[in-house]
């Protein structure tokens, strides 16, 4: 069961044209992340609190870091923040990693309005209502 004090992580591994990443995050608290990220088996960056962050700066260059994690916070994430900043650069490894979450929906289990777009989407075409009734019936959720 879920509580303030769980720790939450998340972990995707996905592969676009040639490269392999692997990026983590785990949660302990408010203050307090862990996040790495691996890009074809090479440790990239590893960041723990109360622990030296492991940096590879070949991957996605000085500025990078000099612009996004010199002034990360303890509750922030480097590529969250580095996809921000490198949305006006041609960087190919966050580009990348920027077109995997482009594609994923996330949501906030509090916000029940968020995918009101979406289910509107689906009542509407029939095509889609087929498939979403299919699903509901596959995940009998009653």
């Amino acid at each position: 069961m879920f509580n303030e004090e769980s720790v939450v992580s998340f972990e995707a591994e996905f592969v676009i044209e040639t490269h392999k990443y692997v990026y983590g995050v785990k949660v302990i608290d408010k203050s307090s992340v862990h996040e790495y990220l691996f890009i074809d088996n090479k440790k990239v960056f590893d960041r723990q609190s109360n622990s030296p962050s492991q940096l590879n700066k070949s991957y996605f260059g000085e500025d990078v870091y000099q612009n996004t994690y010199d002034y990360l916070n303890d509750n922030e994430l480097l590529i969250s923040k580095a996809r921000r900043f490198l949305s006006k650069k041609k960087n190919e490894h966050v580009k990348n990693i920027d077109s995997f979450f482009k594609k994923r929906r996330f949501f906030d289990n509090n916000d029940r309005t968020q995918f009101m777009d979406l289910i509107v989407e689906c009542l509407e075409d029939e095509k889609k209502r087929k498939q979403y009734n299919a699903l509901l019936a596959k995940a009998d959720i009653s």
